[in-house]
Parts: C-alpha cells; structure tokens; sequence
C-alpha cells in the first residue's frame, strides 16, 4: 500500500472510532447504576427499619466498604480496558476497602462476646445473600462487560474479574440497604464470597468476550 493510501486509512478509521473507553465505562457505570436500582426498588426495597438502621454504626460501615469497594475499582478498570494498560501502583487503593473491613472485623471481635461471634457470622440472611447479590448484579456487569468490548482490554480476564468485582459492589450496596444482619463478620464472610463469584464468573466470561 502506498504511503498516501495508508494515511487515508487512518484517517477513515479515526472517523469511525468507537468511543473511548472510559466514556463508554462511564456510561456504562451509570446505566448499571441505575438499572440495578430499578429492579432493587420494585422488587426488593430497603427493609423496614431502615430509619433507624441508618442510625447504627454496623450499618452505616457496611454500606462505606461496598461504596468503596465500587469507587476504588474503577479506575483500576479504566486502566484496564486499554491495550497499552500498566497497571504498576495504580491497583494499591483496591486494597482500601479490604483493609477497612479487616478493622471493622476487629472492632466488631472487640465489642461481641466470644459466645456470639459464629451467630454474628452466620446471620440470618446468607442464602438471600448469596442469591441477591449475583442476581442485581447482572445487569450492571452485562454494561461493563460491553463497554469493555469497545477497548481492548490489556488483560480479558482481570478486566473480566474486576468487572464482576464493581457489579457485585454496586448490588451489594443496594442490598445491604435490605439486609439485617449488619455485622462486619457477616458481611467479610457472605458479601465477599458472593463477590468473589462474581469476580470468577467475570473472569471466565471475559476470557473470551474481551478477547482481540
């Protein structure tokens, strides 16, 4: 190809470039956003006390690490969804809201008889747990995961994971507005294994959706 055919390429398939990707995983971010709180609200709703919920610092904290969770991560996807992505130290903030739960688990341990810890952990609400969080979280985790397909993702699977890892942040926020049980314990043992499903589920999907 000549020289001058090769610039007139370029120049059509810049005018035809797709959106950049972090425009994309914005747009994307809100509409699962918004999307899981349709469904949450007429499906679901907060629970009943909630009025007096927001009031107590077992509950406020949970809904401060989901948030986190879900704030923290998406830079780190951002990164992600371009081919030339280093990720190097921009991945340490993921470790904020782990880190927060971890002296919430303390602090809880500190002011909870030992006799109580296992009810504390096991709740009352694991199986609605582990069934509402992957299911809110599908539509959110189908937007990012199309999003991503408008990049090219330096790592299909990791994208994938962290994909699943901002979904289940965003349906464990709505649902923790549901939950009762709001010890941290509860919430480091059920939320985080139903975010880690989510996690490999993504993972799983993205090795062969991102793939380019």
């Amino acid at each position: 190809m000549r020289t001058d055919e090769l610039i007139k390429a370029l120049a059509a398939d810049a005018g035809t470039r797709q959106p950049a990707p972090s425009r994309a995983l914005g747009l994307a971010l809100v509409a699962g956003v918004a999307l899981a709180g349709i469904v949450f609200a007429i499906l679901l709703g907060p629970r009943d006390d909630i009025g007096t919920a927001i009031g107590t610092w077992r509950f406020e904290f949970k809904l401060v690490v989901t948030t986190l969770l879900f704030v923290t991560t998406i830079p780190v996807l951002v990164r992600l969804a371009r081919p030339d992505a280093s990720l190097g130290n921009a991945i340490l903030p993921l470790a904020i809201a782990p880190l927060l739960l971890v002296a919430g688990i303390i602090v809880e341990l500190m002011v909870t008889p030992p006799q109580a810890w296992v009810a504390h952990t096991v709740g009352h609400n694991w199986r609605d747990c582990l069934t509402i969080i992957p299911l809110l979280a599908l539509t959110p985790l189908a937007a990012v995961m199309i999003a991503l397909r408008s990049g090219a993702p330096a790592s299909p699977m990791l994208s994938g994971a962290l994909a699943g890892v901002v979904a289940g942040a965003i349906s464990a926020t709505y649902y923790a507005t549901l939950c009762t049980d709001d010890s941290p314990l509860f919430v480091a043992t059920w939320y985080t294994i139903a975010i880690i499903g989510l996690a490999l589920a993504g993972a799983i999907a993205g090795r062969t959706a991102l793939k380019w």
